[in-house]
């Protein structure tokens, strides 16, 4: 069963790998490195799914307070559960989550990914 939860430090290494399995194809290698930094400091809400213990993606949102503004960052979902609706899932989470946030202006939400923009070019 499929479930979304809030990162903890003891998911790092498995975050982690989902990159790696994403590299080159969707990251460049020095992503690898940001990542690790990003969860290590800089991290604000950022969630895994999850199947029966097994981490198949993450993904998390980052604030920008001043400006009332969001970004949905570092989507990763494993290559071999890709395509079956974790991602839309996982997207729809935050943005319920996002939805919540009364000091969020309405139409100040990014996602910041390149590849998220390939994949729709491809389409």
């Amino acid at each position: 069963m499929l479930i979304i939860r809030p990162y903890t430090p003891r998911d790092k290494a498995a975050v982690l790998e989902l990159i790696k399995l994403n590299t080159p194809k969707y990251f460049a290698p020095t992503e690898i490195y940001d990542l690790e930094n990003y969860l290590e400091g800089k991290i604000e809400d950022y969630f895994v799914v999850e199947d029966n213990n097994e981490i198949l993606g993450s993904g998390g949102i980052n604030y920008f307070y001043k400006n009332k503004a969001a970004r949905i960052s570092w989507d990763i979902i494993k290559p071999s559960a890709q395509g079956k609706g974790i991602g839309t899932m996982l997207t729809k989470h935050r943005i319920e989550l996002l939805n919540k946030r009364s000091w969020l202006e309405p139409r100040n939400l990014c996602i910041n990914s390149m590849n998220v923009l390939d994949l729709n070019l491809k389409k």
